[in-house]
């Protein structure tokens, strides 16, 4: 297996685009067949702001790819956050 790496830059606030998804795909040395996101970010922790996944979601689709989401920290709070609270 051979990983494929999307940079995503800082001077776009490190977002995940089909633009860049596209890039990485079409410049890859390998046959791609499977997109797989952290999310919440590792290991920044940031949340994917909902349109860059479906946007995502929507790229891998029109590819044809499999889309493994890898979303084990996704309930994770720590502090208050309105109405959802820290495990105690």
């Amino acid at each position: 297996m051979t990983i494929v790496p999307v940079r995503t830059p800082s001077e776009g606030g490190f977002r995940l685009t089909p633009e860049l998804l596209e890039s990485s795909y079409q410049d890859a040395a390998v046959p791609v067949s499977v997109l797989l996101l952290t999310n919440p970010d590792n290991p920044t922790g940031r949340i994917m702001a909902e349109e860059d996944l479906v946007g995502a979601v929507e790229w891998a689709r029109s590819r044809g790819l499999y889309l493994v989401v890898n979303e084990i920290y996704a309930l994770s709070v720590h502090g208050d956050r309105g109405s959802l609270r820290a495990a105690p």
